[in-house]
Order: C-alpha cells, then sequence, then structure tokens
C-alpha cells in the first residue's frame, strides 16, 4: 500500500466520522420539522448539509446516499413540499449505514501519515541539470572554431578524443568533420544514438545524400553560421521535462477538496486548496495556477459569480476553469460555461474521470497561453507576460524578503546589421542571442523579448553582485560568434544594463534603474555590462549607473 493508498483510508476515514455528527444534526433538524419548528436558518443548514452529502457520498463509495441527499435538496428548494422530513428520516436511516462501514478510531500506523503539502508557486521549481553537450569529431584548428562557437550558443563542447562521456542522456548532438578520416562511417556509428550533424565543403545533392544514407540530420557548410548551428541545436537538444500542472482547488467542503487533490497529486499535478472564495483571487496571483477547479456553490458566493470575477482580469481570460457541481440542471451547465468556465463536472465525481479531464483542460489552456504569451521570432516570453512575471516575482520578493535581479540586454548596433543585411539577417541575430540566453541561464529564471532589439531576464532569488560573472561570460561569448549572410561574415554585439529588486523594490523603478545601467553600457563603447546602484538615486532623481560589476 502506497502512500496515496494510506491518505485514501484517512480521507474516508474523517468521512464516516463527519457523516456520524451529519447524524446527529440531521436527527435534530428533522425532529424540529416535525413540530413545525424549523425555521428559515435552520432550514438553510439542513440543505447545506444535503447539498454537501450529494457531492461527497458518491466520491467515497456510497452512491445512493449521494442520491438521497440530492433528492432532499430538490426538496428543500422546492416550496411547499411536505415530504421533507420523510426524505430526512431516509437519509439518517443510509448514513447510519454508512457510519458502520469502517472504524472511526484514527489510521496512524506506519507513523503518522504525512501531511499533504500545499504547492506554491515558489515550489515548483525543478532542479538544475548540466548544460547539454555537444560531441565535437575535428581536427585543429577546426576543433578549435566549432568549441569556441558551440561554448558561445550556451552549449557544452567535448572532443570526443580527449573527454569521458557521462551519457548519452546529456548529449544534444554529435558535430561530425568531413576532414576527419571516415567521416561519413563515424556518422553512421553515432546516428543510433545521437543526433549528427555534418560539417562538410560538399553541398551537393549527392554529397547531401550520402550523409543521409551515414543516418545524418544535417549538413552545416563551411564557414559554420553561428545562427544556422544555434537553430539545429535549438531543435535537438533534449526538451526539458515540463513541470508538473498546478491546480487551484476552491471548494467549501475541505475534505471533499483534499480528496480531489490527493487524486490530481497521485497523477503528477500539484494543487493548493482553497475554501474561502474571498481567497481565490489571492491565490491566483501568488501561485499562476495552470486550471481552477472550482464549485458552484460556495458559502457567500456564487461559483459562477466567482469565475466572472476571475475573469475581470485579462491576465487570467485564458485560465481554465471547470466547475464542480451536483446540479444536473443543463441550463445551468449552460450558464456556468457562457459565463466564464471552460467545462463542467457533476458530483459524486469519478476519480479517474477528474484526472483525465483536469490533464487535458491543463494542457490545452498551457498551449493556448504559451501561444497568446510568446514572442513569435524568438519564442520568448513576450513583453506583457514578462511584465506579468516580473509583477509576480517582485510580489513574492515582499512577501519572503527574497530577491530578484533584472538584466537588460541589448543588441549593438542592429539598424546596422538591418541596412547591410535586410531584417532577416536582424532576426536571425536576436534570435540567436535569445538562444544563448535561455541555453546559459537557470531553467527558473525568465527570458523574455521586452522591445525590439532588447532582451530582458529575470534572475530569481539573486543578488546583482552574483550574476556579473555569468552574464559577462554570456556577452563575451555571444561577441565570439561567426555570423554569415550573403557570403560576408559578421560578428555581434550586446550590451547589458543590471539592477536588482534590493535596491529598487518598484517595478517602474527596478525597469528604470536597468534600463539606465544599460544605457551607461552603451555611452561607455558597447559590447559591456554595468550595474545600478541605489546609493546615487534618491526618490524621483534619475537612476544612476555604476561601473562594471566585478569578475
Amino acid at each position: 500500500m502506497d502512500r496515496f493508498d494510506l491518505q485514501r483510508l484517512e480521507l474516508h476515514r474523517r468521512f464516516v466520522e463527519r457523516t456520524a455528527m451529519n447524524v446527529q444534526t440531521l436527527s435534530e433538524l428533522t425532529l424540529r420539522f416535525d413540530h413545525n419548528a424549523l425555521g428559515p436558518g435552520a432550514r438553510e443548514q439542513l440543505r447545506y448539509i444535503a447539498h454537501n452529502l450529494a457531492g461527497a457520498a458518491g466520491t467515497f463509495g456510497f452512491p445512493v446516499v449521494s442520491a438521497t441527499a440530492a433528492d432532499l435538496e430538490d426538496r428543500l428548494l422546492s416550496p411547499g413540499r411536505h415530504d421533507i422530513g420523510q426524505s430526512c428520516r431516509a437519509l439518517i436511516t443510509q448514513l447510519k449505514q454508512v457510519t458502520s462501514s469502517m472504524p472511526a478510531a484514527p489510521l496512524r500506523r506506519q507513523g503518522d501519515l504525512q501531511k499533504r503539502p500545499i504547492a506554491t508557486a515558489d515550489s515548483r521549481a525543478l532542479p538544475e541539470v548540466v548544460p547539454n553537450g555537444v560531441l565535437i569529431v575535428a581536427r585543429s584548428p577546426e576543433l578549435d572554431r566549432l568549441s569556441s562557437i558551440v561554448a558561445g550558443l550556451g552549449y557544452t563542447p567535448i572532443d570526443v578524443l580527449t573527454s569521458k562521456l557521462e551519457g548519452p542522456a546529456s548529449i544534444a548532438a554529435a558535430l561530425v568533420s568531413d576532414t576527419v578520416p571516415e567521416a561519413l562511417q563515424i556518422c553512421r556509428r553515432y546516428s543510433p544514438q545521437v543526433p549528427v550533424l555534418l560539417v562538410g565543403s560538399d553541398a551537393s545533392f549527392h554529397g547531401r545524400l550520402a550523409a543521409v544514407r551515414m543516418g545524418t540530420t544535417g549538413v552545416l557548410t563551411r564557414p559554420v553560421d553561428a545562427s544556422e548551428l544555434a537553430d539545429w541545436l535549438e531543435e535537438l537538444a533534449p526538451r526539458e521535462t515540463g513541470r508538473p500542472h498546478f491546480i487551484l482547488i476552491v471548494e467549501g467542503d475541505r475534505l471533499l477538496a483534499e480528496t480531489y487533490a490527493l487524486e490530481l497529486e497521485s497523477a503528477g499535478m500539484r494543487c493548493e486548496v482553497v475554501t474561502d472564495g474571498a481567497m481565490t483571487l489571492d491565490r491566483i496571483a501568488a501561485t499562476n495556477p495552470d486550471l481552477v477547479l472550482l464549485e458552484t456553490r460556495l458559502p457567500g458566493i456564487n461559483g459562477i459569480e466567482l469565475a466572472r470575477i476571475i475573469r475581470q482580469s485579462r491576465r487570467d481570460l485564458a485560465l481554465p476553469i471547470v466547475f464542480l457541481s451536483s446540479e444536473s440542471d443543463p441550463l445551468l451547465q449552460l450558464e456556468a460555461r457562457t459565463l466564464g468556465g471552460d467545462d463542467f463536472i457533476e458530483k459524486p465525481v469519478d476519480r479517474e474521470g477528474l484526472v483525465a479531464l483536469i490533464r487535458l483542460r491543463a494542457h490545452r489552456g498551457a498551449e493556448l497561453r504559451s501561444l497568446m504569451e510568446r514572442d513569435g521570432l524568438t519564442g520568448l516570453a513576450n513583453h506583457g507576460r514578462f511584465m506579468d512575471r516580473l509583477a509576480q516575482e517582485l510580489e513574492r520578493c515582499r512577501r519572503t524578503k527574497a530577491e530578484v535581479t533584472v538584466a537588460m540586454v541589448d543588441l549593438d548596433h542592429l539598424q546596422r546589421i538591418n541596412e547591410q543585411f535586410g531584417h532577416m539577417g536582424g532576426d536571425a541575430v536576436i534570435r540567436v542571442l535569445a538562444q544563448v540566453l535561455v541555453a546559459r541561464l537557470r531553467r527558473i529564471d525568465v527570458v523574455g523579448r521586452y522591445d525590439g532589439d532588447q532582451l530582458a531576464v529575470i534572475l530569481l532569488d539573486t543578488a546583482p553582485e552574483l550574476v556579473g560573472k555569468v552574464l559577462d561570460q554570456i556577452r563575451e561569448g555571444f561577441a565570439s560568434l561567426p555570423f554569415r549572410m550573403a557570403d560576408t561574415a559578421f560578428s555581434a554585439t550586446a550590451s547589458i544594463g543590471v539592477a536588482g529588486s534590493r535596491d529598487f523594490p518598484q517595478i517602474e523603478r527596478l525597469i528604470g534603474a536597468a534600463e539606465a545601467a544599460l544605457a551607461d553600457a552603451k555611452q561607455a563603447g558597447r559590447n559591456s555590462l554595468r550595474c545600478a546602484h541605489a546609493a546615487a538615486t534618491p526618490e524621483g532623481a534619475p537612476v544612476y549607473s555604476g561601473p562594471a560589476m566585478p569578475h
């Protein structure tokens, strides 16, 4: 029995324990009904118990109880019904059978059951991995040139003649030069395990055909263009395992909410439970969920009303909302979908169906948001998404006393590149710069396209003085990359401005400080890095950029 089975057993025990309390309350309310002493408040209490049982009993394996409770709720909602007492007594009889289905003694063997962790946006970071390696089979000086390009693109060059391989899982591709003996045979030997790119001078049809027959994935002609190799490596590198979907469950019945959370977590998702509808917006802002699972009847608010409140924020227009309810009225379900919901799950909930539907909706929602929030050229977060994420991280910093660093990265002389090689040339250089940043920085960091030729980075939980060496290495590596357009070789450089949230906690001043540091780097001759300092920036004054950060 695994930990999920143990937790299911514990939740079932808690349901039985709560049912025993419901029997006592229902007995008292039924007695008052028989004596015509059931006032509006008591009637609402009776309806609330019936509503919860209608949704919960079937989920815990008591469908007859669920149906009886749903019938009682319908009778209570229908004015003039006089058979409520009979329905109450039938429900009490069934609930007494439930309480005998399992002993109420706590199950605490094998140590106390671990409390289910409540996930937050901060706890979903994946562990760091070693950058993808690229095997290189070439002779000097070509070996040195290819190694320099690979390193500049943010990958790890591996000379197969001198390095010990850690295993195929860390390898993005193999570069094989046609100048080494039996180059095509080497391609054939490597191709079953790793994508192979042949570096050669023969771009003819027959030359490419021979390469294909040896299992190569692509051919790079000399001199190697950094932008072409960058596109290949981005395509071939092992994909990062996606973060598990994060589900926010808004349900007034905590026992039911924890039951849904357990089933979703056992399927690899992460969950947080909210029982107070008024807290929903705060938790959405704090956790950035992939989907909201929302009960239609919450204490003090209708779930459909809450969905409309969520949709009042433009950043949450694409957030999937799936309603939960014991209501079977198709008109109510249609209203729920029309007023902000994406789907509707009837209680009692089928556990396997719940997992399948939530996974599907969360996945589709993530794909849709990716299309809405990604820059078409670079694949990075667009300006709006970047600013939303920065606002979220600054709010997190205020809560946790953490720190983030923002870096503005701007291509130097982009207009000159566009004039000489056209906008396609400039776009290729911007794309390579984006690929280098993504490859060299941590997975938890956020890289976005801020404006035109300017990219921006959020480095999480990091002070500015700690990122100087890494960003300078990225800048130097990018400057070393060889580009080739219209048979003309050229290089490109970038300037970087850095600022930290500890000195500039407001989003406007943080961005302004990083941009001012970037301007200082430009004025210093470009291809350099500068850091903003708060000491010289009193409130309301222009932000001053200090000298380059030490290595």
